[in-house]
């Protein structure tokens, strides 16, 4: 059958129905659909079969190479109105297809003039068609923020608190209030990464359940007042200061395409993890051997900083983590990296060697380094600092004392701008302790001529 519809030149009435229209030259009537798959009835938002209320290609997941017969379109729904699927041909014919089922979230086969769809409530939905199989994928897009600025990091979406359909803008606007910290997130819904249907009997098809920005690299673009457009799939935004941010993620009805703009609220003083884990290939590998994993070293007095020293082997990756599982927060790198690369996500050396590794969170860089460890005091015979070098072999260090007096010993760094003493350790009973947050340790007294060695990965020292 042919169908007439009425479609407005300048767009917004047409698409939306939102306001009355009288008589106007910019009205036409025309005789023939567009040949394409639409969303229609009650339900939706649409006055008509609109170009706007068309199944377009888009967010495919790169992993998925691209494929024919598969489209999607994210669109209003209204809880008490029936929803179709409408298909116009070239010669102008068109029918509804339907299931009769209420749904949250299904995928099934669409049943040509069959009872029509109906959703539990109002909200945003992403629908996947798929015409291999003449199916319908319906999804609820309940919008939120992830990632390591964020409240949940980068284990699940904090939801946006309220999202409403705007008819006098054509525009759906999710908002929330955050607390964001200065890193990196997107926006996220579903759950997941993707959603995955049956694309043919006997493979299956991947989409983007993610918004992120259009820039060419993670945090190449950050969170701003003005308008960001963002895309299925796109890169981290950044967060340029910890603080609450108060957030709007939009979408345009009219071009089915997101934007987000964040107005900064009051700053957040950043917090910083009391404890810091190290794990890798060799350490512990991957928290798998928690007796392997190294628990870093607080720098006394600087909250943030924390440092060890390790014989590491050269491209067996390590990273790091504010407790000694897999429970969120693990990161390779900071802001500022020096002395390593990344490989894989994962940190690398690259030459063997005992090596220093300082992390300074206030700072938000890493420094990785030979080690140098030093003694002090008298049994060295002064106070001078980084005059009395320990001597690396291998993956141990050795120093002989000169005076009998107290033994003191320090772990160098250039990325450090505290005292010598904030990073402190000795040797008691053939173990290393390490002065950490804590006070002064006991003395330990040895004459002089004594061999110092020590063994960082063993955890062991001796004086001999």
């Amino acid at each position: 059958m042919k169908n007439k519809i009425i479609y407005w030149g300048i767009t917004l009435c047409l698409i939306l129905g939102f306001t009355a229209c009288g008589e106007n030259d910019n009205w036409v009537v025309v005789d023939d659909v567009q040949p394409g798959v639409y969303v229609s009835g009650s339900a939706v938002v649409y006055k008509s079969i609109a170009p706007a209320a068309s199944f377009k290609a888009g967010y495919p997941d790169p992993d998925t190479d691209e494929r024919e017969g598969v489209s999607t379109i994210f669109t209003w729904l209204k809880a008490s109105g029936d929803l179709f699927i409408t298909k116009a041909d070239a010669t102008g014919n068109i029918i509804n297809y339907g299931k009769g089922a209420e749904v949250s979230s299904v995928t099934s086969e669409l049943v040509a003039e069959g009872p029509a769809y109906k959703v539990t409530e109002d909200g945003l939905y992403f629908l996947i068609y798929n015409s291999n199989l003449s199916q319908l994928t319906i999804v609820p897009a309940k919008f939120g923020v992830i990632g390591a600025a964020t409240p949940q990091g980068w284990n699940a979406e904090s939801l946006f608190t309220s999202v409403n359909y705007n008819a006098s803008t054509a525009t759906v606007e999710f908002k929330g209030t955050f607390p964001f910290t200065k890193d990196q997130m997107k926006f996220r819904f579903n759950g997941d990464w993707g959603i995955t249907i049956p694309y043919d009997a006997s493979s299956t098809i991947k989409f983007h359940t993610n918004m992120g920005s259009i820039g060419d690299s993670d945090g190449a673009v950050a969170l701003a007042s003005s308008s960001t457009e963002l895309k299925g799939g796109g890169k981290n935004l950044s967060v340029p200061l910890g603080a609450a941010y108060d957030v709007t993620l939009k979408l345009d009805l009219r071009t089915n395409k997101f934007s987000v703009s964040a107005v900064q609220g009051e700053i957040i003083k950043p917090t910083y993890p009391e404890e810091l884990y190290m794990t890798g290939n060799e350490f512990g590998n991957w928290f798998s051997d928690p007796a392997g994993v190294v628990k870093m070293v607080p720098v006394n007095g600087a909250s943030g900083s924390f440092w060890c020293v390790r014989y590491f082997t050269a491209n067996q990756g390590f990273k790091w983590a504010p407790q000694p599982s897999w429970d969120g927060g693990d990161f390779s790198e900071l802001a500022s990296k020096e002395g390593y690369s990344i490989k894989d996500g994962n940190a690398v050396v690259d030459a063997d060697g005992l090596y220093m590794v300082y992390i300074d969170m206030v700072a938000d860089k890493i420094v990785i380094e030979p080690a140098k460890v030093y003694g002090i005091g008298n049994a060295f015979g002064g106070w001078d600092a980084a005059t009395y070098p320990f001597t690396i072999s291998g993956n141990k260090m050795t120093i002989t004392t000169t005076a009998a007096g107290d033994l003191r010993i320090y772990a160098g760094s250039s990325a450090a701008t505290t005292d010598w003493w904030t990073r402190e350790f000795n040797i008691f009973n053939g173990k290393i302790e390490y002065r950490g947050a804590g006070g002064d340790q006991a003395a330990v007294p040895v004459a002089a001529g004594k061999k110092v060695t020590l063994d960082f990965n063993a955890g062991t020292g001796t004086i001999e």
